[in-house]
């Protein structure tokens, strides 16, 4: 598999959607009811090495993220509501787990 950013988008919407309703992914977010809870970016360094980041928000910081960001976008900010720090945490050590086992057969 080539990894990118869409491949961790549709990762990570994949775990959020055991937890939360109306996820989706618009361009490289991941929005509920239409509300942004996580950002991301991805870099490449020469052929090799992908640089993968994503912010979540866990709590309600709205006013905080409007009044601090520069960047002007029709996306609100949202947060989860059933999604815990905790949780997020054990999908994806899970799903790393998953990976590197089936990286062995490779």
């Amino acid at each position: 598999m080539e990894w990118n950013s869409d491949n961790f988008l549709e990762k990570f919407k994949e775990i959020i959607d055991k937890y939360e309703e109306n996820v989706t992914i618009h361009n490289n977010d991941i929005l509920i009811d239409n509300k942004k809870v996580l950002g991301s970016m991805q870099r490449f360094i020469g052929n090799e090495t992908i640089i993968f980041g994503a912010w979540v928000s866990f709590g309600e910081y709205e006013d905080l993220i409007e009044k601090i960001c520069n960047k002007k976008s029709n996306k609100k900010p949202g947060h989860f509501s059933n999604l815990t720090k905790d949780l997020l945490e054990m999908e994806i050590l899970k799903w790393l787990k998953i990976e590197k086992e089936e990286l062995k057969n490779v």
